[in-house]
């Protein structure tokens, strides 16, 4: 299989949704200003970019927090956040300059990208909008977003929403994460407020167009690749059912290798299924 794409920005230097087989499929970029000591040999290509994306290249205040997952280039709420649980994780050790520059300055449009991995604290629609170019031939996108105003002025889900959608991408699966105010409640997956959601979106033309162009064939089959590995083969089918220009022989195959996949796969925290090895692909 040709080499799929991927980029992780905001990823703490990790990319914990990868399974080991696909790591030896991938070119992955990872986009964060935090190093760790996470060994990426395993990927066929890793190039780890220590800077900070948005909507623009210029020099922007960083709000360095007591946890450094936290960290946003907007400011916490806390007017929102002292009524839930910890949120003393949100505290601010130090506000820095940092410089930042647009995805699509730093990765070369022929790099033909095939998935976008957005997790930057209220800072997502920025990345989106300096990487346009990019979103081109992209054909999905996993990204979270706030349905609570955690930081002030940022976006909320629905504003983001809006702009995928104008880029043609639309929602095929949402896993919410909840906050409540009891230390004796679970603080995750629909036990109190809905406060933020990972989105999986696919380019709207992939499950929709029965008649793809010719180059879209090759991505196509990535977008099933990445359905299967992120736990969607239903999903994945949909696509396979939208390639006419595939050959008979070639969906068959396809559709027996991701309903193969089905009953191996391992419980994920949303409900859904990751399956852990994909080598059949």
């Amino acid at each position: 299989m040709s080499t799929v794409e991927i980029i992780d920005v905001g990823s703490f230097n990790r990319a914990s949704f990868l399974t080991q087989s696909l790591k030896k499929t991938v070119s992955l970029h990872t986009f964060d200003i935090n190093l760790d000591e996470n060994d990426f040999s395993d990927y066929r290509e890793h190039h780890h970019h220590r800077v900070l994306v948005g909507a623009s290249k210029c020099k922007k205040n960083f709000f360095l927090t007591k946890k450094r997952e936290c960290s946003s280039f907007y400011k916490p709420n806390f007017e929102t956040i002292k009524h839930y649980r910890h949120p003393e994780r949100f505290d601010i050790d130090e506000v820095i300059q940092i410089d930042t520059d647009m995805l699509d300055n730093l990765i070369d449009i022929e790099n033909n990208i095939d998935f976008v991995k957005i997790d930057t604290q209220g800072a997502e629609l920025d990345v989106l909008k300096g990487g346009e170019k990019t979103l081109l031939n992209v054909t999905a996108v996993q990204i979270e977003l706030s349905f609570l105003d955690i930081y002030s002025s940022a976006p909320l889900y629905f504003d983001v929403l809006k702009y995928l959608d104008d880029l043609g991408f639309m929602v095929v699966d949402t896993g919410v994460v909840s906050w409540n105010t009891s230390d004796k409640g679970n603080a995750k997956y629909h036990d109190g407020v809905a406060a933020f959601g990972d989105f999986l979106l696919v380019k709207r033309k992939f499950l929709t167009d029965s008649l793809l162009e010719q180059s879209s064939v090759r991505k196509s089959c990535h977008l099933i690749f990445i359905l299967v590995m992120l736990g969607y083969p239903l999903v994945a089918l949909d696509v396979v059912n939208s390639l006419s220009s595939i050959a008979p022989k070639t969906a068959a195959a396809i559709k027996k290798i991701v309903l193969q996949s089905i009953p191996n796969m391992a419980p994920h925290p949303f409900g859904r299924k990751v399956k852990p090895d994909y080598g059949d692909f």
